[in-house]
């Protein structure tokens, strides 16, 4: 994938591993500013609960975007692919 990004952009590879590796630390530096997840038990069960009276999943303890979309399985010989 870095070639083919380095090569659209008239790159070498190196620097293209260079900027992810800057991009993902700088994101990675802001991640406790938007992204917390529980980190004892009891906190665990008290919002995979919430999780759970709001949407009906169980065993959830986080969410991307605030968002949560449930998927119905299409069932049959593909239904563990498509999951």
């Amino acid at each position: 994938m870095q070639l083919v990004i380095a090569d659209l952009f008239e790159v070498s590879q190196p620097t293209v591993c260079r900027v992810v590796h800057r991009v993902s630390e700088a994101i990675a530096s802001i991640l406790p500013d938007y992204i917390y997840l529980p980190v004892n038990k009891e906190e665990c069960k008290e919002v995979s609960r919430k999780f759970f009276n709001i949407a009906g999943f169980p065993s959830v303890i986080g969410a991307l975007d605030c968002t949560i979309v449930r998927i119905a399985s299409p069932g049959g010989k593909d239904a563990e692919r498509f999951r």
